[in-house]
């Protein structure tokens, strides 16, 4: 019994050693108070892997039940036990178990989103292209940039003059030829960032009546998934990216590669939730037709991010603003002072869009991602096999038929439908290396505003209100010096920020005494409370009561007496 015990508290302690390892990197990036001083708070969402396996595939090296390693057909017993039939037991556990060691990082590496440094775009005029955290996200922006490209040399030829509206599916070029415009019902969530754009286009040479297909959105992203996951080399519009990309080992259930998607994409019904963290809601598209700009689509118009008045009112603004500013030509200045102090305001808000053209008649606008607009806070998807609170993972293994057909495939691997069910995921908030909440994901999807308030709370601007900074009984000024005032309001700021969530008063004390007297000198007293009443003695110049948040502090300097 007590050797299970112990073997029960190892195994939590390796767990907790590993979790503590994985948060490490985003701690550090957390820590800024050698360079702007403060402390970013760390918003992870907990994911099951399954979500992630759903539509991203699974790794070839995740695919093999570690416990099934030495069954006769296995890639492990044909590499390094079949050949060599004078290992003994002992050499082939040890084997197995820097096997299981090593599976178990490579399906880390796979899944998990690390953050890197290289991740960030030398480009910032791109408002559109930001890290996320994800290392494959600079591949898939750079994919998207290049679909997108090849799109507008494509829309450069219409003669927007002759275009009626956007509901004509046949449109004028200014080289007197047509183009045929093509919609799938398909909806290209999370892709194209532009969800009506046109899915194939043909161009009708004048006087004849042959088709030629010049864009394919559906072939393009076809052959960007299959490029990405090594079944052929970049070719076509995708040629320079050669070399510059590692290819991903991934296949789904069906042993098809993956389709293209954001990094942080996950299926299930928190994938929006992530859309929110990471890109950004409510993308609405605009077009020019004759010189009149019509709404193409928008998105999140109803379900659990929908828009609020004062988002679709930043993204009017927005357009308007952007159609003035756009034309120069019939205005020398288009834009007075107070409309480029309210753009840059709604630009706080609201970002271009990929598709964003301007010069060719497409304006595209969207709300900002979290990551972007919260920017005293860092975002982390954290991929777990198996949530604390359980999950529909506890009950899937991740053994898909495709890569073993030697291991029957029960129960088969999970279906959106599964994944819709029993979720509790949870989105917790680190400060300072310790937790300090966290909330349901699923009250999110409730009221979305509900984590903003918790982000509020956890990233407050600690203000101090001084009621006294001195005594004045003699007629002379005892006021403490601003220097001194800066410092006990900078120091109880920190002791408020490191006491969070419970705001203990006993620690805001202690900590206020020690770093004053370590800054200053002895001897300083605190009081720390929601309400009190005090008579003291101190020295001329260093007292001083005030408030910051709920807690009254008092913080005043006296010698001890001597004794007799």
């Amino acid at each position: 019994m007590a050797a299970k015990v112990a073997k029960a508290a190892q195994r939590v302690a390796e767990e907790l050693a590993k979790h503590e390892k994985e948060y490490l990197p985003w701690h550090e990036k957390c820590d800024e108070t050698k360079s702007t001083g403060e402390m970013q708070l760390l918003v992870a969402i907990t994911v099951p892997a399954s979500e992630k396996r759903h539509i991203h595939g699974y790794d070839k090296a995740d695919v093999y039940d570690l416990d099934l390693l030495l069954k006769p057909k296995t890639s492990f017993y044909h590499k390094h036990v079949r050949d060599q039939p004078e290992l003994s037991m002992k050499e082939i556990q040890e084997m197995r178990k820097e096997t299981r060691e090593e599976l178990q990082n490579s399906l880390l590496s796979s899944f998990l989103g690390s953050y890197s440094e290289n991740s960030k775009w030398s480009n910032n005029d791109d408002e559109w292209k930001d890290m996320t955290g994800w290392e494959e996200q600079v591949v898939f922006d750079e994919i998207l940039e290049l679909i997108v490209g090849e799109f507008m040399k494509i829309w450069s030829r219409i003669d927007f003059a002759t275009w009626r509206s956007k509901d004509d599916s046949s449109v004028k070029t200014v080289d007197g030829s047509e183009l045929e415009l093509r919609f799938s019902e398909k909806r290209r969530e999370m892709i194209s960032f532009w969800e009506g754009a046109p899915d194939v286009i043909f161009e009708i040479t004048q006087g004849t009546e042959e088709k030629k297909e010049v864009f394919n959105m559906e072939q393009l992203l076809k052959v960007a998934s299959q490029m990405l996951a090594g079944e052929g080399r970049p070719e076509g519009v995708f040629e320079v990216m050669e070399g510059q990309f590692q290819p991903h080992s991934r296949r789904k259930e069906d042993g098809s590669w993956p389709e293209l998607l954001p990094p942080w994409a996950v299926a299930g019904v928190y994938s929006d939730i992530h859309r929110w963290f990471f890109q950004g809601t409510g993308t609405t598209t605009h077009v020019v037709c004759s010189g009149v700009v019509e709404q193409w689509d928008q998105e999140d118009v109803v379900g659990d991010l929908c828009l609020t008045d004062r988002e679709r009112l930043y993204l009017k603004q927005a357009l308007q603003l952007t159609v003035k500013a756009s034309r120069r030509d019939l205005y020398k200045f288009p834009l007075d002072v107070r409309e480029i102090h309210l753009l840059s305001k709604i630009k706080q808000h609201v970002e271009a869009g990929p598709w964003h053209n301007p010069a060719l008649g497409i304006f595209q606008f969207r709300l900002k991602s979290l990551k972007k607009r919260m920017r005293n806070c860092v975002f982390f998807s954290k991929c777990l096999e198996s949530l604390p609170q359980g999950s529909i993972a506890d009950k899937i293994p991740a053994k898909p038929e495709a890569f073993l057909e030697e291991i029957p495939l029960d129960p088969p691997p999970p279906t959106l439908q599964s994944l819709n069910k029993d979720q509790t995921e949870v989105i917790e908030f680190y400060k300072y290396g310790k937790k300090i909440g966290g909330i349901r994901a699923k009250y999110v999807l409730e009221d979305r505003f509900r984590l903003l308030d918790m982000i509020e709370e956890f990233t407050p601007n600690f203000v101090s209100s001084f009621k006294t900074i001195g005594l004045d009984t003699d007629g002379q000024d005892h006021t403490m010096s601003a220097k001194t005032l800066q410092q006990i309001t900078d120091i109880a700021a920190l002791a408020m920020d490191l006491s969070m969530p419970d705001y203990r008063e006993d620690f805001i004390a202690c900590f206020l005494k020690t770093h004053l007297e370590e800054r200053i000198g002895p001897t300083w007293h605190i009081i720390v409370g929601r309400s009190f009443g005090y008579s003291i003695a101190s020295e001329a110049r260093h007292m001083c009561e005030f408030r910051m948040r709920h807690l009254a502090i008092l913080v005043w300097k006296s010698e001890p007496e001597e004794a007799n």
